[in-house]
């Protein structure tokens, strides 16, 4: 999974298991990026943001702004909290 030759499990108990077995903890910054990437790298939305109802009605202008342009990970991670403030 690291050097991208299989993908992450997509079923969130496997990826929960993993976590664990990492040693991130629950409700860290850590443990959540891990789902993130997880999640996108499964060619997926992560929950997180699809349950936002704050968040979601702003995801397609966030998604043409990325695909727009190339957006650093600062960028990006400000763009999101940006829209979470909103």
């Amino acid at each position: 999974m690291e050097r991208g030759i299989i993908p992450p499990p997509t079923n969130h108990d496997e990826l929960r298991k993993l976590a664990l077995s990492l040693g991130l903890k629950e409700d860290s910054d850590e443990r959540d990026d891990f789902f993130t990437v997880a999640n996108v790298s499964s060619g997926r939305i992560p929950q997180e943001i699809m349950s936002d109802e704050e968040v979601l009605p702003h995801l397609p202008v966030l998604l043409r702004t990325i695909h727009g342009q190339k957006l650093t990970e600062d960028k990006l991670r400000s763009l999101i909290e940006i829209i979470k403030k909103e």
